[in-house]
């Protein structure tokens, strides 16, 4: 229940957080992130509770990817891959 609402609090917070991300950045830093999903606003792949640096994801029971940049409040990945 708490993944779900943790899910749901920032999908919820996306459109408010989207406002300070202009455009994808040329570099990507690698993240880990609970789940990756397709996202309108902004476009592309969107990370969910997603934490940066180059540790190994499956300790944390999270996916690895890689973000263009990444809110640390609310924890969201933007522009992944």
């Amino acid at each position: 229940m708490k993944f779900t609402s943790s899910v749901a609090l920032a999908l919820a917070a996306l459109p408010f957080f989207s406002a300070f991300v202009a455009a994808a950045p040329e570099s990507c830093q690698p993240a880990c992130c609970n789940v990756v999903v397709q996202t309108a606003n902004p476009s592309g792949l969107t990370g969910i509770d997603c934490i940066s640096g180059n540790s190994d994801c499956s300790l944390f029971g999270k996916i690895s990817t890689c973000c263009g940049g990444i809110n640390e409040i609310s924890h969201v990945g933007y522009f992944c891959q």
